[in-house]
Protein backbone atom coordinates (compact mmCIF):
# COMPACT_ATOMS: atom_id res chain seq x y z
CA UNK A 1 0.00 0.00 0.00
CA UNK A 2 2.67 2.36 1.10
CA UNK A 3 4.56 1.40 -2.41
CA UNK A 4 1.38 2.81 -4.29
CA UNK A 5 0.89 5.60 -2.08
CA UNK A 6 4.56 6.58 -3.01
CA UNK A 7 4.59 5.84 -6.99
CA UNK A 8 1.24 7.73 -6.73
CA UNK A 9 3.27 10.85 -5.66
CA UNK A 10 5.95 10.55 -7.93
CA UNK A 11 3.18 10.36 -10.87
CA UNK A 12 2.05 13.62 -9.42
CA UNK A 13 5.19 14.94 -9.05
CA UNK A 14 5.72 14.61 -12.87
CA UNK A 15 2.46 16.32 -14.16
CA UNK A 16 2.74 19.34 -11.72
CA UNK A 17 6.54 19.64 -12.77
CA UNK A 18 5.13 18.93 -16.31
CA UNK A 19 2.62 21.95 -15.98
CA UNK A 20 4.79 24.48 -14.09
CA UNK A 21 7.12 24.24 -17.03
CA UNK A 22 3.75 24.77 -19.32
CA UNK A 23 3.07 27.61 -17.22
CA UNK A 24 5.98 29.66 -17.20
CA UNK A 25 6.54 29.79 -21.06
CA UNK A 26 3.11 31.08 -20.86
CA UNK A 27 4.17 33.88 -18.44
CA UNK A 28 6.94 34.58 -20.26
CA UNK A 29 5.03 35.34 -23.31
CA UNK A 30 2.46 36.76 -22.09
CA UNK A 31 4.70 39.27 -20.30
CA UNK A 32 6.44 40.02 -23.49
CA UNK A 33 3.17 40.83 -25.21
CA UNK A 34 2.58 42.68 -21.58
CA UNK A 35 5.68 44.98 -22.23
CA UNK A 36 5.01 45.94 -25.87
CA UNK A 37 1.40 47.11 -25.42
CA UNK A 38 3.44 49.16 -22.53
CA UNK A 39 5.69 50.44 -24.73
CA UNK A 40 2.67 51.15 -26.71
CA UNK A 41 0.92 53.19 -23.84
CA UNK A 42 3.84 55.14 -23.69
CA UNK A 43 4.63 56.08 -27.19
CA UNK A 44 0.76 57.94 -26.97
CA UNK A 45 1.45 59.32 -23.64
CA UNK A 46 4.36 60.68 -24.72
CA UNK A 47 3.93 62.22 -28.50
CA UNK A 48 -0.41 63.25 -27.32
CA UNK A 49 0.13 64.19 -23.57
CA UNK A 50 3.43 64.73 -23.00
CA UNK A 51 3.27 62.56 -19.94
CA UNK A 52 6.58 62.38 -17.84
CA UNK A 53 8.41 59.44 -17.00
CA UNK A 54 6.92 59.01 -13.79
CA UNK A 55 3.56 59.49 -14.39
CA UNK A 56 3.44 57.09 -17.23
CA UNK A 57 4.98 54.56 -15.18
CA UNK A 58 2.54 55.01 -12.46
CA UNK A 59 0.24 54.63 -15.10
CA UNK A 60 0.95 50.95 -15.92
CA UNK A 61 1.36 49.65 -12.59
CA UNK A 62 -2.25 49.88 -12.64
CA UNK A 63 -2.49 47.07 -15.74
CA UNK A 64 -3.46 43.90 -14.99
CA UNK A 65 -0.53 41.85 -16.89
CA UNK A 66 2.03 39.65 -15.84
CA UNK A 67 4.36 43.31 -16.65
CA UNK A 68 2.27 45.02 -13.71
CA UNK A 69 4.74 43.41 -11.15
CA UNK A 70 8.22 45.12 -12.73
CA UNK A 71 5.89 48.54 -12.95
CA UNK A 72 4.19 48.65 -9.56
CA UNK A 73 8.07 47.52 -7.92
CA UNK A 74 9.25 50.63 -9.61
CA UNK A 75 6.54 53.10 -8.91
CA UNK A 76 7.12 51.76 -5.31
CA UNK A 77 10.74 52.60 -5.50
CA UNK A 78 9.89 55.96 -7.36
CA UNK A 79 8.12 56.49 -4.55
CA UNK A 80 10.39 56.12 -1.86
CA UNK A 81 13.10 57.95 -3.33
CA UNK A 82 14.92 56.45 -5.92
CA UNK A 83 17.92 58.43 -7.42
CA UNK A 84 16.09 58.52 -10.94
CA UNK A 85 14.14 56.69 -13.13
CA UNK A 86 16.78 54.86 -14.85
CA UNK A 87 17.71 53.60 -11.52
CA UNK A 88 14.51 52.57 -10.26
CA UNK A 89 13.96 50.96 -13.66
CA UNK A 90 17.19 49.07 -13.56
CA UNK A 91 16.38 48.26 -9.75
CA UNK A 92 13.21 46.65 -10.97
CA UNK A 93 14.61 44.48 -13.83
CA UNK A 94 16.91 42.97 -11.31
CA UNK A 95 14.19 42.06 -9.47
CA UNK A 96 11.71 41.02 -11.28
CA UNK A 97 12.87 39.74 -15.35
CA UNK A 98 13.25 36.21 -13.42
CA UNK A 99 9.47 36.25 -12.79
CA UNK A 100 8.64 37.04 -16.41
CA UNK A 101 11.21 34.56 -17.57
CA UNK A 102 13.28 36.97 -19.30
CA UNK A 103 16.25 36.48 -21.52
CA UNK A 104 19.30 37.85 -21.79
CA UNK A 105 18.67 39.86 -25.13
CA UNK A 106 15.16 41.09 -24.09
CA UNK A 107 16.32 42.29 -20.24
CA UNK A 108 18.87 44.46 -22.45
CA UNK A 109 16.38 45.65 -24.69
CA UNK A 110 14.38 46.45 -21.80
CA UNK A 111 17.26 48.33 -19.67
CA UNK A 112 18.23 50.63 -23.01
CA UNK A 113 14.49 51.36 -23.17
CA UNK A 114 14.27 52.94 -19.21
CA UNK A 115 17.59 54.63 -20.17
CA UNK A 116 15.68 56.27 -23.15
CA UNK A 117 13.04 57.72 -21.61
CA UNK A 118 13.09 61.33 -20.36
CA UNK A 119 17.46 61.46 -21.71
CA UNK A 120 16.77 62.03 -25.48
CA UNK A 121 14.11 65.22 -27.43
CA UNK A 122 10.68 64.07 -28.05
CA UNK A 123 11.40 62.49 -31.59
CA UNK A 124 13.90 60.46 -30.09
CA UNK A 125 12.36 58.96 -27.50
CA UNK A 126 9.32 58.15 -29.60
CA UNK A 127 11.47 56.45 -31.93
CA UNK A 128 13.49 54.33 -29.19
CA UNK A 129 9.58 53.23 -27.38
CA UNK A 130 8.22 52.36 -31.10
CA UNK A 131 11.49 50.36 -31.78
CA UNK A 132 11.47 48.16 -28.24
CA UNK A 133 8.02 47.95 -28.89
CA UNK A 134 8.30 46.42 -32.45
CA UNK A 135 10.86 44.13 -31.17
CA UNK A 136 8.36 43.02 -28.02
CA UNK A 137 5.73 42.48 -30.58
CA UNK A 138 8.42 39.98 -32.38
CA UNK A 139 9.31 38.33 -29.18
CA UNK A 140 5.86 37.68 -27.75
CA UNK A 141 4.87 36.17 -30.92
CA UNK A 142 8.12 33.81 -30.79
CA UNK A 143 7.27 32.61 -27.41
CA UNK A 144 4.05 32.25 -27.93
CA UNK A 145 4.27 29.82 -30.15
CA UNK A 146 6.75 28.14 -28.50
CA UNK A 147 4.72 28.19 -25.51
CA UNK A 148 2.29 26.38 -27.65
CA UNK A 149 4.57 23.70 -29.17
CA UNK A 150 7.12 23.09 -26.66
CA UNK A 151 4.19 23.82 -23.06
CA UNK A 152 2.58 20.18 -24.56
CA UNK A 153 5.72 18.62 -24.98
CA UNK A 154 7.05 19.49 -21.43
CA UNK A 155 4.13 18.64 -19.76
CA UNK A 156 4.12 15.53 -21.36
CA UNK A 157 7.75 14.30 -20.64
CA UNK A 158 7.43 15.43 -17.55
CA UNK A 159 4.50 13.16 -17.12
CA UNK A 160 5.69 10.55 -18.77
CA UNK A 161 8.93 10.75 -16.54
CA UNK A 162 6.64 10.81 -13.09
CA UNK A 163 4.87 7.56 -14.15
CA UNK A 164 8.26 5.69 -15.79
CA UNK A 165 9.80 6.23 -12.41
CA UNK A 166 6.93 5.12 -10.30
CA UNK A 167 6.53 1.88 -12.33
CA UNK A 168 10.52 1.28 -11.88
CA UNK A 169 9.99 2.01 -8.03
CA UNK A 170 6.91 -0.50 -8.14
Amino acid sequence: MLRIAGAALISFAGFWAGQTAKERLKRHAAALAGLASACSVMKSEISFLHTPPEEIISALSVSSGPEAAFFKNMSRKLKIGARSVTAAWKSAIVEESEAMGLSAAERSELTRLGESLGKYDLEGTLAFVSAAEMKFIAWALAAAKRAEADGKLYATLWTTSGLAAAILLL
